[in-house]
């Protein structure tokens, strides 16, 4: 999604939210994505713009909104790991499977 020789810096971004989403154990709030902009030295703008909007896109990660107070307008984030891209592979790899058989009894 990011070519690391063509987008060096969105690679690298991508690679070390994954990275610490994992570490996480699959879920960060939008406390800790501050902490990974202000430690990593990119903006947030950079960051969900374009790095977890293309992750989003992929099906690797889930961004949810959640309401903590209702009076106030501010939504906390939550990011996860998404089984979609998972998901996709498989049914993609099913359909290759469908195809090799069909092929092979069209022989015999």
């Amino acid at each position: 999604m990011f070519p690391q020789n063509i987008s060096p810096k969105y690679y690298d971004i991508s690679v070390k939210f994954l990275n610490l989403l994992i570490q996480k154990r699959g879920v960060i709030t939008g406390d800790d994505i501050g902490e990974f902009v202000r430690a990593n030295g990119i903006s947030k703008a950079t960051l969900y713009s374009k790095v977890l909007l293309k992750l989003k896109m992929f099906g690797l990660v889930k961004i949810e909104r959640q309401f903590v107070d209702i009076n106030k307008k501010s939504r906390k984030m939550k990011v996860s790991l998404s089984k979609t891209f998972g998901n996709y592979l498989n049914k993609i790899a099913d359909s290759w499977l469908a195809i090799v058989d069909e092929v092979r009894s069209q022989q015999q």
